[in-house]
């Protein structure tokens, strides 16, 4: 590349090597990256904002379950049963063991979580820039060189006339 290169001649270069069919491959496996990391964070993201609400869940059911244990008043157990056909110790178990599934929800949310953190950890250990620019530059020196041997095909030619 010389200094008085004109914008035209660094637009044809500059199309010449983005057309080059490793640099293709090399924009394909970036793009790829960059979708597969941020799936990957979005999972993530969704991930921990689904384990949060599980276990507010899981203290809201427990403060139920707390406010259903010991003796609960008599007057409030026939309105419960009147209401709902079931007693304080029944919700109390009924709410004790949706405590446990959404505990277990979450736990199976973190591990989920867990597995997509450690794909990410994974990609970008071996993120693809490097060779992305890699191979732009082996595109741009190849098409130097093929300039390179037009101008010197030209040279001989204007030689060889005269």
């Amino acid at each position: 590349m010389n200094m008085t290169e004109s914008s035209d001649q660094i637009l044809a270069r500059e199309q010449w090597v983005d057309k080059h069919p490793k640099v293709i491959k090399a924009k394909e496996m970036r793009d790829k990256y960059t979708s597969e990391t941020r799936e990957l964070e979005n999972s993530i993201t969704q991930g921990l904002d689904k384990i949060k609400t599980l276990m507010v869940g899981v203290d809201v059911l427990q403060d139920k379950v707390w406010d259903l244990e010991g003796n609960f008043p008599n007057k409030q157990e026939k309105f419960l049963r009147k209401a709902t056909s079931s007693d304080s110790e029944c919700w109390f178990w009924t709410h004790t063991s949706n405590v446990n599934s959404l505990k277990e929800l979450a736990v199976a949310k973190c591990e989920e979580v867990f597995e997509s953190k450690k794909s990410l950890e994974k990609l970008e250990a071996n993120p693809p820039w490097k060779k992305f620019w890699e191979m732009r530059q082996a595109a741009e020196e190849e098409y130097n060189k093929t300039q390179l041997k037009v101008e010197l095909e030209k040279i001989e030619e204007t030689t060889d006339d005269e």
